[in-house]
């Protein structure tokens, strides 16, 4: 499952303050059947988020809802804060770091808004996706527990 991590001993820390839940349970079938890749995702009750692996930033798109990592051995993870949050164009988020920068696990990334995303209808669920293939299936200890940014998931 998380082979690539055994290689380097990286760290998978919660992106957020919240619940994690499985990927499955995301209401996005994108997201919530694997097309996006296998993961996981935290409803959050905190409004700043973390880096959950040490890599580069390699994308932050111009509506600040999502943020691409690659880490040192290739392997790219795509957090995505809310859902049809793109819609928004950057409304309620605060970029926090930019393309290009080196960050560790627990680095502050982007903070959001939650009571304005949510008042414009929007679900906040913030999703972690293993998007190079090299992962197969994500299982961890924390489904439907309250967890903190920048807790470590996977050692």
């Amino acid at each position: 499952m998380f082979e690539f991590l055994k290689k380097e001993e990286t760290e998978i820390v919660a992106p957020v303050d919240g619940t994690c839940i499985r990927l499955e349970d995301v209401p996005d079938d994108a997201f919530a059947s694997g097309k996006m890749g296998p993961g996981f995702a935290i409803r959050p009750t905190g409004e700043e988020v973390v880096s959950p692996v040490e890599g580069e930033i390699i994308m932050i798109p111009e509506t600040y809802h999502a943020f691409g990592i690659q880490t040192k051995n290739g392997e790219e993870v795509l957090v995505h804060i809310g859902l049809n949050t793109v819609l928004l164009l950057g409304e309620g988020f605060k970029v926090l770091a930019n393309q290009g920068d080196a960050v560790k696990a627990g680095d502050p990334i982007i903070q959001f808004d939650k009571a304005l995303i949510e008042s414009k209808g929007k679900d906040v669920t913030t999703i972690v996706t293993f998007t190079s293939g090299s992962v197969k299936k994500v299982e961890l200890d924390c489904y439907d527990k309250e967890v903190k940014a920048g807790q470590v998931l996977v050692k």
